[in-house]
């Protein structure tokens, strides 16, 4: 949890030091500071959990939590695309490349018992890829900048972002074009998004300025489903 303060308990020695790990024997919990970034804190609340050797086992479980927490955003970091926050193309092929696979199973899965039911639970028997490309950023790119043209890019990833399903996968697809992966869409319901996101981005509301010239960018969108297209 992320509260306002630190717990008391956790409070350090010396003012300005870490954060301690905190063992509450009568609750049979422990409690471990995680340090995020940007100063911020939180609490990892472990309950049912009993020490034999408090002192010398919460040291070692706080930095195992530093150490997971690093991890986590290390792997975070790998999928994510540096410019617009969103997920990165690799990361996008690997999921539908999970999604392929899990529809191919469930489609072909009808004559073994009990796997109809398993199937419905985790998967839909379609997929939908819309790819979104940005006409002409790439030749505006030497007239406007760069820094405009990111700019640019970074206000529609985070349109997209804010416009699409929960359970859908955004990401960056190429230089100056997006993708939106919609688990379990048909082509009917993957069309519909997509006529979504564009409206969105036809709203924008970001021009190009140059040399006292307005240049709109335009988006394009494409769909693809599986295993209809």
């Amino acid at each position: 949890y992320f509260p306002d303060q630190a717990p008391r308990d956790m409070s350090p020695s010396d003012a300005g030091g870490p954060l301690r790990p905190v063992h509450l024997p009568a609750e049979k919990s422990v409690m471990l500071p995680l340090n995020l970034a940007d100063g911020d804190f939180a609490v990892f609340l472990a309950q049912g959990v009993a020490l034999r050797a408090p002192k010398t086992v919460l040291p070692i479980l706080a930095r195992a939590a530093d150490m997971a927490l690093e991890n986590i955003g290390l792997y975070k970091k790998s999928i994510t695309d540096s410019l617009t926050g969103l997920f990165s193309r690799d990361h996008l092929l690997a999921c539908l490349q999970d999604e392929i696979g899990g529809i191919r199973r469930c489609i072909g899965s009808g004559a073994v018992p009990g796997a109809e039911t398993d199937c419905e639970s985790q998967w839909r028997a379609s997929a939908g890829v819309v790819l979104i490309a940005f006409d002409g950023l790439r030749d505006q790119a030497g007239e406007v900048g760069f820094e405009e043209c990111d700019a640019y890019l970074r206000d529609a990833a985070t349109l997209i972002r804010n416009c699409i399903p929960e359970q859908a996968l955004a990401a960056r697809w190429q230089e100056h074009s997006l993708a939106v992966l919609f688990p379990g869409a048909t082509r009917s319901a993957c069309r519909e998004q997509a006529g979504r996101i564009g409206r969105e981005l036809s709203g924008l509301g970001r021009m190009l300025e140059h040399r006292g010239r307005r240049l709109h960018v335009r988006a394009s969108l494409s769909l693809a489903t599986f295993p209809q297209s």
